[in-house]
């Protein structure tokens, strides 16, 4: 589990550095952001459950 969210969190870093390169859009950004963002609570949650 604990690559799993490393993982994510590494596509998080890809997506500023991509918005910061303007190899994606803003709107993309924010789209992709968000769905990393309540992924990322998801497992964090589901990681805390079954300890």
């Amino acid at each position: 589990m604990n690559y799993a969210i490393r993982s994510l969190a590494e596509v998080v870093t890809c997506l500023h550095k991509a918005k910061r390169r303007k190899y994606i859009t803003e709107e993309l950004f924010k789209n992709h952001y968000g769905f990393a963002f309540n992924l990322m609570n998801m497992m964090i949650a589901f990681k805390n459950k079954i300890k």
